[in-house]
């Protein structure tokens, strides 16, 4: 008497459960399996465009992780065959999974992230391509007005990495070009802090060796907004010497914000990022830390967001307001509406 009962030979059968689609980085792949009448399910093997992967999965749930870093950007047919306990096999059915690791960063950098202010004519351009899972990166940037040195770091908007992750080199056919070192990787932690918006590029000069031009690397729903700070926009407006700027990256996907604050000329004790519009008084949205390592500046990388909270940004009533002893209701104020 045969597996099934009997009526001779029945075939295994299998089934991949992932859903056709787009991924990237590492995916499970899955799939259920099951023998006929009395035969068991002996091993699944996974295959990616017909080419066997891995090892033969022998217990349940069947599953394998795809690192999708080593196969090329589009479309890949996933399969699983199923042997049984006397030896037969079946093969599933196909699902398209469509592998998109490279990432392309256009970038245009300004002056408009840098504080102290920089006065220049410089512009620069430039873009990026990054592969999510396997961390390789290319690209250049293209300068005009300047004689400098181009790197990328590893901080939010608003401030600044030591040493540089990477650091271009000139190209040798073209002054104005600077390019990323061929066979560079970013590591996986620097992956994750650019898919949290925090690689940059920035230009250095020797009149402005701590940047004068800088952009953000920023992954799709991420935004930059600025705010000049000054007395005059405090409610009632103050007199002050300082000055200040403040900077917010957005991340309206995952409702989260980074704001910094970075002041000169007063003894600020305190810092926050409110709600509320130009000429009224606000309601905190969130406080910002003094960093330890300068008193000068304040920061709150961890500002969890509402949907009102993305919505009042948009619509520009986010502002910084900044401290003092001299006036414990603030000292320096701007709404945080200006692209850099």
């Amino acid at each position: 008497m045969s597996g099934c009962g009997g009526y001779g030979s029945c075939m295994p059968t299998v089934a991949i459960m992932n859903v056709a689609g787009t991924v990237s980085g590492t995916v499970t792949l899955t799939a259920t399996a099951a023998g006929a009448g009395t035969y068991t399910v002996m091993n699944v093997q996974f295959r990616i465009d017909g080419t066997a992967v891995g090892s033969a999965v022998t217990t349940a749930p069947y599953s394998y992780s795809w690192n999708t870093g080593a196969y090329a950007d589009g479309a890949h047919l996933i399969s699983a065959v199923v042997t049984d306990s006397v030896g037969q096999t079946a093969t599933s059915g196909t699902v398209t999974l469509t592998v998109s690791n490279n990432q392309t960063f256009p970038v245009t950098l300004t002056p408009g992230l840098l504080f102290p202010a920089v006065t220049t004519a410089a512009t620069g351009t430039g873009s990026f391509t990054i592969n999510t899972a396997n961390g390789a990166i290319s690209g250049n940037v293209m300068l005009s007005g300047t004689i400098a040195t181009v790197q990328i770091g590893d901080a939010y908007a608003g401030n600044s990495s030591t040493p540089a992750l990477i650091i271009l080199t000139q190209n040798s056919g073209n002054a104005n070009e600077w390019d990323v070192p061929a066979s560079t990787s970013l590591t996986a932690g620097q992956l994750i802090d650019l898919a949290a918006g925090k690689l940059y590029v920035v230009m250095n000069s020797a009149a402005h060796p701590n940047g004068e031009l800088r952009a953000q690397l920023l992954p799709s729903g991420f935004s930059i907004k600025v705010a000049t700070l000054t007395g005059g926009a405090e409610v009632p407006a103050v007199v002050s010497a300082g000055t200040g700027l403040a900077v917010a990256t957005v991340d309206s996907t995952g409702m989260k914000a980074a704001v910094h604050v970075h002041v000169s000329g007063i003894s600020a004790t305190l810092a926050e990022v409110d709600t509320g519009a130009v000429g009224a008084v606000g309601a905190q949205l969130a406080p910002l830390a003094v960093d330890a390592l300068d008193p000068n500046h304040y920061l709150n990388e961890a500002v969890t967001l509402t949907s009102q909270n993305v919505t009042d940004y948009g619509s520009g009533l986010w502002y910084a307001n900044v401290l003092s002893a001299a006036n414990p209701t603030g000292e320096l104020r701007g709404q945080i509406v200006t692209s850099p």
